[in-house]
């Protein structure tokens, strides 16, 4: 059974893995950035990554094992025996059966590979993006509630410090109450986010020998 459309699931992983994708090339604002395009695509082809995957490694290889893992289910036709399946079953089996029987099991297969997708995709990083997972709520009033300024700390002094500025509307004590919010659901997300990372992984380990097509 093939799923379709699987690698559609997550559209902020089509855009690419750690490097800018390729459509920057057509909106140049700087000729710098299109230097980096024609050598990030020479080091890919000639030794298969660019400097950018290490420059984040981390976040490199869980986008690039999520996309795998989606590749493999969109296109995979092999089914490994990750299950231990006891083929000897399938002696005694009609044509009928033994196709429905490896339809069944190339079903649990692809859905296996997808919850393990799924585990990386929810442990990324992408904060930055509208396919956040686990927005923290409190982030936009948080910032939107006070600024931050610089003041010396005497006349004779050229050292500062900083202050935190309440906007119109709030006070410093909804300033302080809504940081706490903030930073307290941010553990909250960091703390899921490496929980489905670990689960992925044993996962992962679990059927790594069973990664083939």
């Amino acid at each position: 059974m093939k799923t379709k459309n699987s690698l559609n699931k997550y559209p902020i992983i089509k855009l690419g893995l750690n490097f800018p994708p390729l459509k920057s090339i057509f909106n140049i604002h700087r000729w710098s950035d299109f230097k980096w395009e024609i050598k990030a695509a020479w080091q890919r082809a000639f030794r298969g990554y660019d400097d950018s995957a290490w420059w984040g490694m981390n976040d490199y290889l869980q986008k690039l094992i999520l996309r795998l893992l989606l590749e493999l289910a969109e296109h995979g036709h092999g089914l490994p025996n990750f299950d231990n399946y006891d083929y000897s079953k399938e002696a005694n089996m009609t044509l009928e059966e033994c196709e429905a029987n490896f339809d069944e099991r190339h079903k649990k297969w692809t859905e296996l590979l997808l919850e393990i997708a799924d585990n990386f995709y929810e442990s990324l990083d992408l904060e930055d993006s509208q396919y956040e997972v686990g927005q923290n709520e409190f982030r936009d009033e948080y910032f939107n509630s006070h600024k931050i300024d610089f003041v010396q700390n005497d006349v004779s002094s050229c050292s500062s410090r900083l202050i935190t500025i309440p906007n119109e509307g709030y006070t410093k004590e909804q300033v302080k109450e809504l940081k706490n919010k903030w930073l307290k659901r941010d553990k909250e997300i960091d703390k899921y986010k490496r929980l489905q990372f670990v689960v992925g992984m044993e996962k992962l380990i679990k059927i790594f020998d069973y990664l083939w097509d």
